[in-house]
């Protein structure tokens, strides 16, 4: 399982259940979604190349589909609003951790270093 994802209990995943209805994750036997233990979703996709035990973060497959081909290990992605707000509009992906950060930062940026920029979607 991925790094913060553990077997748990029927009863910790039932009171997990609970918790997180509404946030469209499936606990149990055929689970399909985790919330990771940073917080971000984790999706079942079987037979993706940089998936760890068949697990790969949610914001990721999203801007994977925008740019249509896979992200490599190497390049990251930027949430704009929250952890869990995984539209392609709140997205941003980078070549690199250092171009992420300064981004973060707020330094300039070269063209070439950002992937994909959400904020130059319209709202769908």
């Amino acid at each position: 399982m991925p790094r913060g994802i553990y077997p748990r209990s029927l009863i910790t995943r039932e009171k997990m259940r609970k918790r997180m209805i509404g946030n469209k994750c499936n606990f149990g036997k055929g689970e399909t979604e985790y919330i990771h233990s940073d917080g971000y979703i984790l999706k079942l996709v079987r037979n993706h190349p940089y998936s760890h035990n068949d697990f790969v973060y949610a914001h990721r497959l999203v801007v994977e589909k925008e740019i249509g081909r896979y992200l490599l290990p190497s390049e990251e992605v930027h949430h704009l609003g929250t952890k869990t707000e995984n539209y392609s509009h709140k997205l941003m992906a980078f070549i690199n951790h250092s171009a992420h950060l300064k981004f973060e930062k707020g330094k300039e940026l070269k063209p070439e270093e950002i992937i994909f920029d959400g904020r130059k979607l319209t709202t769908r």
